[in-house]
């Protein structure tokens, strides 16, 4: 039978948080109470708790205690930024994606770094991820990576997010020179940008889609999957509201 751990009042008790990470150790691979634990570190319960979890050799307890940093407010998550770095390493890509998904709020131009590498990354699944982060992230401070990577010297990541960062200047051209690039990171830019560009230039993001570069090719899909879904539901709505 499982163990609850539901709280009749709203009174912190920090022994449910040492009673949840004993039930993770106990049973890593059937553990169900990883957003109960998450809550525990939102209330105040000790996070350097979560450091062995990170560090652990059982990778159901890694990717929990991942899954948990990923989610994390900044002010806590920043002491276990080097923990995010360590992790992109395991040999989980879960465990890897939810270090990125770390990384990507940090604020630091040294762990965004880590976001492009990620972007060349031997798994497609991170590779996947990566991308994902740089386009639906409304709250990563492109203007703060701008800064540090004009002082680091980093022309190549510098120029890929200029890209994004001026989305009100966009050219056609600029776009389809990232998009076939010979650098594997400027196409994913490039890909980027042509869905931004979609309402403008359709052509752009429908021509990515047969691009050779199968990251790319996939990924254009995908924003064209989006913005077709959102069409037929804008579709149905004016319908429906043309009936009244």
């Amino acid at each position: 039978m499982r163990r609850e751990f539901n709280r009749k009042s709203n009174i912190y008790n920090r022994t449910v948080g040492y009673e949840l990470i004993e039930a993770l150790k106990a049973e890593p691979e059937n553990f169900h109470y990883g957003y109960q634990l998450y809550e525990e570190y939102c209330r105040g319960f000790d996070t350097e708790t979560l450091r062995p979890l990170l560090r652990s050799e059982n990778e159901y307890i890694r990717l929990h205690a991942a899954e948990i940093l990923a989610e994390g407010a900044s002010a806590w998550v920043e002491p276990f930024l080097d923990e995010a770095v360590r992790l992109l390493d395991d040999d989980n890509v879960l465990i890897i994606m939810c270090a990125l998904e770390t990384l990507a709020y940090s604020g630091y131009g040294e762990y965004y770094l880590k976001l492009f590498e990620a972007l060349e990354h031997e798994e497609f699944t991170v590779r996947h991820k990566a991308i994902s982060l740089f386009d639906s992230r409304s709250d990563i401070d492109y203007g703060h990576m701008l800064e540090y990577l004009k002082e680091t010297g980093n022309l190549r990541y510098y120029e890929c997010i200029s890209l994004l960062y001026d989305r009100d200047e966009l050219r056609e051209d600029e776009v389809n020179l990232f998009l076939y690039s010979d650098d594997p990171v400027k196409r994913k830019f490039g890909v980027m940008a042509a869905g931004r560009l979609y309402k403008k230039f359709p052509g752009i993001l429908e021509k990515a889609a047969d691009n050779s570069d199968e990251d790319i090719k996939i990924y254009a899909d995908e924003i064209l999957g989006r913005i077709r879904s959102a069409e037929r539901r804008e579709r149905k709505k004016l319908k429906k509201h043309k009936k009244f």
